[in-house]
């Protein structure tokens, strides 16, 4: 599926100052092609998550438009657009985002488990693919950063979602983790799927099909 973003913007009102508007992110366009993994570098408070939350269809723009193959997203309602959302798009927070009372195993097939869906397969697959079988049964406290990562992305995929977001995939982890979580995000993007990273990571532009830069709200690439 194909992003596009024209002309989008998005200003806040900081309620403190009054009518001070703040510009979180200043007009810009850009696409996302399938099949490719797309990366958003930047310093921290530049507005990256805040652009990626937007082309995720969870944060309005306050101008321009998001289109999915054409469509703009948020002309749907809020009942249309988040069953859209749970059935295109997958997500990976930033930090530390499973259920501790849950296993490896549970957070996986929580999405799923939401929707009354039966995924026992697919999240046995995943935990396969991802090399967890050995903590499928552990919690989320037992767990090193980057087996929680590893853990964040197969839950992110259980639904099959067409498009990938990724928000600081490798913020706290290791050289050799980092490597390996960019090695799956470059596998689901060879798959098919529309992959977006959000990261300050240089390692990422080994992985990237395109590379865009963020400073100060401005988009460049």
């Amino acid at each position: 599926m194909e992003i596009s973003a024209k002309d989008i913007k998005k200003e806040f009102i900081r309620e403190a100052a009054g009518t001070n508007v703040y510009t979180a992110v200043n007009t810009c366009s850009m696409e996302l092609k399938p099949g490719s993994l797309t990366v958003l570098k930047g310093r921290s408070g530049g507005g990256k998550t805040t652009l990626m939350n937007m082309l995720a269809g969870i944060l309005k723009p306050t101008e321009g438009q998001i289109l999915y193959d054409g469509r703009d997203i948020y002309s749907m309602n809020d009942d249309e657009l988040s069953e859209f959302r749970n059935k295109k798009t997958g997500y990976v927070p930033q930090g530390k985002s499973a259920v501790a009372s849950l296993t490896v195993r549970e957070n996986i097939l929580l999405p799923c488990m939401l929707f009354g869906e039966n995924a026992e397969d697919k999240a046995d697959d995943l935990i396969k693919r991802f090399d967890i079988e050995n903590i499928k049964n552990a919690y989320p406290e037992e767990l090193s950063g980057g087996e929680l990562r590893r853990m964040s992305i197969a839950r992110a995929l259980i639904r099959e979602p067409e498009i990938l977001f990724a928000d600081e995939p490798t913020g706290d982890l290791d050289d050799e983790n980092t490597e390996l979580v960019f090695k799956l995000l470059k596998e689901q993007a060879k798959m098919g799927k529309t992959v977006f990273v959000v990261t300050h990571e240089d390692t990422a532009e080994e992985y990237a099909d395109k590379v865009y830069l963020m400073r100060g709200g401005k988009l460049e690439g």
